[in-house]
């Protein structure tokens, strides 16, 4: 049984103009029968075969060719991300696009890999161009892996070579521009010595095992997500656009990758 309980003055009436329609009991009308009619009608009149798999399918299972299906509308450019590559056959990586299964359409036909022939790919008028752009985008770069790369990189090597943090004296004398006070400078000494120089290389042994498990796997996964990073970094900035000779294609050069285009 439903309970409610009501903290509010509610009239509690069910104001719902479709709940007549999909919660109420109702003979069918002459227009449903219609309906129901034409729709049996239509699936005992699909085409059969007799050349189909009589364990697994049925009479209805006619083979669908190719000229049958609608064309594919967008096919001037190609579609070259299709193409199984062959190192991706070597190391046996699926991509989506490359499998057959996503390439076969039940009523569109598979566009094709390569251009189309008519396409002209002359260069032509320049529309947008900006260079200044790419300088900033490989400026944010350069700050990002100064900041996020070497800058980390150094000082934990200095902590893990020099026994413990670098002085703040050290540091302000060789690059940096300001002196820190000497109260809250680090004395070092955090006896690192058997972490770096432990005989016995063995898993068991717990400094050298945690350099192998834990700091070594944590430095590989930092390095790929800083260069993820940096292959990111180049967000939707376009540094040049450009016309083909028939002013029917438009090319866009953005920053690319790592340092590129």
């Amino acid at each position: 049984m439903n309970q409610v309980s009501c903290s509010f003055k509610n009239p509690l009436t069910l104001n719902n103009m479709f709940f007549e329609h999909f919660h109420r009991w109702r003979e069918p009308t002459r227009a449903d029968m219609a309906i129901e009619k034409k729709w049996k009608a239509q699936l005992a009149a699909r085409p059969t075969t007799d050349h189909y798999d009589h364990d697994k399918g049925d009479k209805f299972d006619v083979e669908w060719s190719d000229e049958q299906k609608f064309p594919h509308l967008a096919t001037r450019l190609g579609f070259p991300i299709m193409r199984e590559e062959p190192i991706e056959k070597i190391i046996g990586l699926e991509r989506a696009p490359a499998n057959p299964c996503y390439q076969f359409q039940p009523f569109v036909q598979t566009p094709p890999l390569e251009p189309d022939a008519a396409l002209n790919f002359e260069e032509g008028e320049v529309i947008y161009e900006n260079q200044r752009v790419g300088e900033w985008v490989k400026l944010w770069k350069t700050m990002t892996i100064a900041i996020f790369g070497m800058s980390p990189g150094f000082y934990i090597f200095e902590i893990y070579n020099g026994d413990g943090a670098p002085s703040l004296q050290w540091m302000s004398e060789n690059w940096n521009w300001w002196d820190i006070p000497r109260q809250f400078q680090d004395g070092g000494g955090w006896d690192l010595e058997d972490v770096r120089y432990c005989d016995d290389h063995d898993y068991m042994n717990f400094q050298y095992g945690a350099k192998r498990t834990v700091v070594r796997a944590s430095h590989t996964m930092y390095v790929a997500t800083l260069m993820t990073l940096m292959y990111n970094l180049d967000f939707d900035y376009v540094t040049k656009m450009r016309y083909n000779k028939d002013k029917d294609l438009v090319f866009v050069t953005r920053p690319n990758k790592l340092w590129g285009e």
